[in-house]
């Protein structure tokens, strides 16, 4: 198996980063990609507009004349490190984040419909709304999804952060969060090229639309300045305790946002669902030891989904022992 050598050919920005894994070649496909303008990020070897294209990068590796280019992505991104001198560890309480529902993981442990009407807009429209482009969302289109009665298609995305929007408000005005409030989104745990909508940006882009054009004493502005500049597995199929500092190894800020924001009354790092907390603590940590806004900012995290496990026992009477 040593002898052998790989070249990886795909059509979009994941398997690019697969061959960048496993130390091969790529060539991406670009006919017929939704991708392929956003791919250059990914850094392929070499391009392929056509299969006459192909065939030729495929005869040049054959030949031993394509080969694996090591790239730094680390090194395009401000990092910092949580073993570094000067970082600051911030843990955002449980005070310090906002709620807007919370999510039940296991159907069998729901207990209402709320429980399952949450599950269904966290699975099926918020966590869907990764497949759609930032001009399908606008047009309001839902995800096609396939049900008893045949094919039909989910809430739109714009449609729920607009209700999601309403829980934020909500928050802000029982927290006394006023003034100039910068929304920070939470990457996902692939680099955005990987996906056709960074979802979590474009709702804050949305809430900034509509928020400022109302009277709430709340003056938005969007900073999607992080990135996940390599994948991570993510924290919903991950095993074990979640770590912060585990974060930091695929995190970082592009080049263009690293002067520091003046004049913040508020950070909201803003994320689709929190369980731990790491990765609010990791972006909020990042935020103070990078020092990307006035020192006296509070940082606050908001996420539209909590999850929350059922303890099976709380559902069991024990009534009868009192009779005993």
């Amino acid at each position: 198996m040593s002898d052998l050598k790989f070249l990886v050919v795909g059509d979009s920005p994941k398997d690019v980063y697969y061959a960048h894994h496993i130390g091969a070649p790529s060539i991406l496909a670009r006919w017929g990609s939704k991708q392929a303008n956003m791919a250059r990020y990914s850094h392929p070897t070499e391009w392929a507009d056509t299969a006459q294209d192909l065939n030729g990068y495929i005869a040049r590796f054959l030949n031993g004349e394509l080969q694996f280019v090591l790239y730094n992505f680390p090194g395009h991104y401000l990092t910092v490190s949580p073993i570094s001198e000067d970082f600051i560890r911030v843990e955002l309480s449980d005070n310090q984040v906002g709620l807007g529902k919370e999510y039940v993981k296991n159907k069998d442990d729901y207990r209402d419909q709320n429980d399952k009407w949450a599950s269904n807009d966290l699975r099926w429209v918020v966590k869907q709304a990764k497949n759609l482009s930032a001009a399908e969302h606008n047009a309001r289109i839902g995800i096609p999804l396939y049900g008893s009665n045949g094919l039909y298609s989910a809430s739109p995305f714009r449609d729920k952060a607009w209700h999601f929007k309403n829980d934020f408000i909500k928050w802000c005005g029982l927290n006394n969060v006023t003034g100039n409030v910068m929304l920070v989104p939470v990457p996902p745990s692939v680099p955005r090229e990987c996906n056709l909508t960074h979802s979590m940006s474009l709702m804050c882009d949305w809430w900034k639309y509509w928020i400022n054009a109302g009277d709430h004493k709340i003056n938005l502005q969007v900073h999607d300045a992080f990135e996940r500049y390599w994948p991570k597995v993510p924290s919903h199929l991950s095993t074990g305790k979640r770590e912060m500092d585990e974060q930091f190894d695929t995190l970082g800020v592009f080049e263009s946002y690293r002067d520091k924001v003046e004049n913040v009354n508020f950070v909201v790092i803003v994320d689709d669902v929190v369980t731990s907390g790491s990765h609010m603590n990791a972006i909020a940590s990042f935020i103070r030891t990078a020092a990307l806004v006035n020192a006296d900012a509070v940082i606050l995290g908001y996420a539209l989904f909590k999850t929350v496990r059922i303890d099976p026992v709380e559902d069991i009477d024990f009534g009868w022992i009192d009779a005993l």
